[in-house]
């Protein structure tokens, strides 16, 4: 079950775990259960809607109709205790009704200590605080349209101000129980030194490798850094073992924590080599492509004659990691397969998308696997009707933007279930959320790959 888990087949891993229940003792069934949770919980809605539905077996189905109620209702507390009450009355003899998921064990204690009174510490002033503070209050007014239960929210410009503690302390003044951001990296370096936060705090940044001074304070960010490092978990787990690494010269975060996690993982680098924009050049390069040529003509001098030659690539690489953004990558893969590279698996950032239907353009991707944001790839998310239409976007960051934003919403109430070391996931618009080491709050990507110029969830 572990093993398929490991290979993204998360249905399969589910299944296995649910056979095999009935055989494990109480202490088992805990973590086990917590297991199968998990892995339902990465399924998209529409396919937990129809497995539900289409399934006969007892326990499945209850898995099933257990996680779409998580599911359904994930940006609503108070809807969430009155479907899980429900399915308890119909599910009596059910393995998870003694034994829920962890989460579902403790939403009415969170639903009863959630937050009355919040700050949103943003720049009102720039693109990227008015996206997230339009995506929050998106978030917001649909469960207010709902007839679900919201906080009063105040807002503090960052813009209008260098000290960034004291509007704070200003917000905790004003009787602020939670604060979420502030949103840029110093600001939220100066919340990180601070070694007594008042109330719980939602910086929107992250301060990479180190840990916060206050224990209230809790870090979440669309960290390259992250979504490196799940890139090099995928390919291990994919069976990859030698990489070669190609990125901007003016870009080595992705690079460098990928490099970092591959080693960790056990993996060898082969290279590690930047671009410009001679891209023919540095890959063939890479792939020593010139010394075979080199091989050739020593050869036709020996014979004396010339001999029908095609270049060797070298064969110690298993894959490529690539770190581009659209422009380059669609020059960049083209020139592989051109360079008798064709076969090697490419595996790249996520800026390698650029978030809009171009099939004709992104053809020249095809086959290349990356991490995405569920919103970005128009999956269902919960409590998200109205936001594309009301604040339309274009572009993958953009939108990436936007669900973060949508999901600092889903988080404020739930921020005492993500505790470092406990297996815990929240359904969110940028990823499946859950806490790492340093208070970090990590989105786990969805794997999508390019088919005829389209990103797809990948199989």
């Amino acid at each position: 079950a572990q093993a398929l888990a490991n290979a993204g087949a998360m249905l399969d891993s589910a299944l296995e775990r649910i056979s095999l229940d009935r055989y494990l003792s109480t202490g088992g069934k805990q973590g086990n259960h917590q297991l199968i949770w998990e892995a339902l919980l990465t399924l998209p809605l529409a396919e937990l809607e129809t497995l539900a539905s289409n399934e006969v077996r007892y326990e499945t189905r209850g898995w099933y109709e257990l996680a779409l109620l998580a599911r359904q209702h994930d940006n609503d507390l108070d809807r969430q205790l009155v479907e899980l009450e429900r399915w308890r009355r119909g599910w009596t003899r059910h393995p998870a009704a003694d034994l829920l998921p962890r989460e579902l064990q403790q939403i009415e204690t969170i639903a009863n200590n959630r937050p009355e009174r919040i700050a949103l510490l943003l720049p009102l002033q720039s693109p990227a605080g008015l996206i997230v503070r339009n995506a929050f209050m998106g978030a917001y007014y649909n469960l207010l349209e709902l007839g679900g239960r919201v906080p009063s929210v105040r807002f503090y410009d960052t813009s209008a101000t260098s000290d960034v503690v004291a509007l704070y302390r200003n917000a905790v003044l004003d009787g602020a129980e939670l604060v979420i951001g502030p949103l840029l990296k110093e600001e939220v370096a100066l919340l990180h030194q601070q070694a007594e936060l008042p109330v719980p705090t939602l910086a929107l940044n992250n301060i990479e490798g180190s840990t916060p001074a206050s224990r209230h304070l809790y870090q979440f960010s669309l960290s390259p850094e992250d979504e490196a490092r799940q890139s090099a978990r995928l390919a291990w787990n994919d069976g990859h073992r030698r990489v070669a690494i190609l990125h901007p010269a003016a870009e080595v975060r992705r690079s460098n924590s990928f490099a970092q996690q591959w080693l960790a993982l056990g993996g060898e680098i082969v290279s590690q080599t930047a671009f410009g924009d001679e891209y023919t050049t540095t890959i063939s390069t890479l792939l020593e492509l010139e010394q075979s040529n080199v091989r050739h003509r020593e050869l036709d001098r020996l014979l004396g004659r010339q001999t029908q030659f095609q270049p060797r690539r070298r064969q110690d690489i298993d894959f490529i990691y690539l770190v581009a953004s659209p422009g380059p990558a669609r020059q960049i893969v083209p020139s592989l397969a051109y360079l008798y590279a064709g076969d090697l698996p490419v595996y790249a950032s996520q800026e390698v998308y650029s978030g809009l239907a171009r099939p004709v353009d992104d053809r020249d991707l095809n086959g290349v696997v990356f991490g995405e944001s569920p919103w970005v790839l128009d999956m269902e998310v919960s409590g998200s009707k109205g936001i594309r239409e009301h604040f339309p976007l274009e572009g993958g960051q953009a939108l990436r933007l936007q669900a973060f934003g949508m999901d600092a919403f889903r988080l404020y109430p739930r921020l005492s279930l993500l505790e470092p070391g406990q297996s815990v996931l929240i359904p969110g618009a940028s990823g499946m959320l859950g806490m790492e080491e340093n208070h970090n709050i990590v989105r786990h990507l969805v794997w999508t790959t390019i088919k005829d110029g389209t990103a797809y969830q990948r199989d």
